[in-house]
């Protein structure tokens, strides 16, 4: 066969998962109470025994056996436990590429293949030195695959909905990492004038919008310092300040501790943190990770 005259088309198809933070089972005893907020990146949670009510994105969710809650950035979570013990495995990952799931899907039934995913994922992952990493990215790719499938194909089972102007900006603020927008910047994501933004998130938040724009952003910067290798500079930047002393100034301030105090108190209960590069720079990296909560 003549080939002279056939030039190939070369495609460059980047992976959609770029580094994985972890793999972890967790336990939570009756009536566990907590408000705490997801891991940088996307995270996702099979419950594979129990039941809950957990808030979220304005949302509110009967969580029970089978269920899959997908996180996207630092969101916050209310946890409001009942009389089971619940037992859950969850999965960090980087993905600057995948886009987030809506907000009205993030809590799903799984099938049989995902818990046999997440068990198969969970059991190579507790291997340690031995674990197959091209098995690891093949699952966690497949898992995305029928998470996609899945979300497509059945309504989340949300108990009630807050929907309104300032969810929406504020789900806009983590899929495009806008820390620091303006109030016109986000009545634009949201669709509505100034006026209307700023009473719906007073409505939603209890709060005014720059002061709620401020708590996401340092849970991000507590994120980041915990689970990043990344100075402060670096943070700072990536969370849009134009000043290092600027960022330190305010952490100090929302969170008590200046960040070189925050992360040598997480070095004290050694902590290992994952790689999250710069936003501006070179595409971030993962390492292992452990959740700031107790494993079973």
């Amino acid at each position: 066969m003549n080939t002279s005259s056939h030039v190939p088309t070369m495609a460059y198809l980047p992976a959609p998962v770029e580094a994985i933070a972890g793999v972890w089972k967790f336990s939570r005893p009756p009536h566990f109470k907590a408000v705490a907020h997801s891991l940088p990146g996307h995270l996702l949670h099979w419950v594979a025994k129990g039941s809950y009510t957990l808030k979220t994105n304005g949302r509110e969710y009967r969580v029970k056996t089978g269920d899959l809650i997908y996180y996207h950035e630092s969101e916050e979570v209310v946890w409001t436990g009942d009389a089971s013990r619940v037992v859950f495995y969850s999965v960090g990952f980087l993905a600057p590429r995948y886009q987030p799931l809506p907000i009205a899907q993030r809590v799903i039934r799984a099938d049989a293949a995902m818990k046999a995913s997440f068990l198969r994922l969970y059991k190579i992952w507790d291997g340690g030195s031995n674990r197959n990493q091209f098995e690891i990215h093949a699952l966690m790719n497949t898992m995305l695959n029928a998470l996609e499938r899945i979300a497509r194909n059945q309504p989340s089972h949300h108990l009630a909905t807050a929907d309104s102007p300032w969810w929406r900006a504020e789900a806009g603020i983590r899929e495009r990492r806008l820390f620091r927008p303006s109030l016109s910047d986000l009545a634009r994501l949201a669709g509505v004038g100034r006026g209307v933004l700023i009473r719906s998130c007073k409505k939603a938040t209890s709060m005014p919008p720059i002061q709620r724009i401020r708590d996401i952003r340092m849970e991000e910067a507590r994120g980041l310092i915990a689970f990043a290798h990344m100075n402060f500079s670096q943070i700072a930047d990536y969370l849009d300040y134009t000043r290092v002393h600027e960022f330190s100034r305010e952490f100090a301030a929302f969170h008590h501790k200046s960040p070189s105090e925050f992360r040598q108190s997480l070095r004290l209960h050694t902590v290992c943190r994952p790689s999250l590069g710069r936003r501006t720079g070179q595409s971030p990296s993962l390492q292992g990770a452990s959740l700031s909560l107790k494993p079973a």
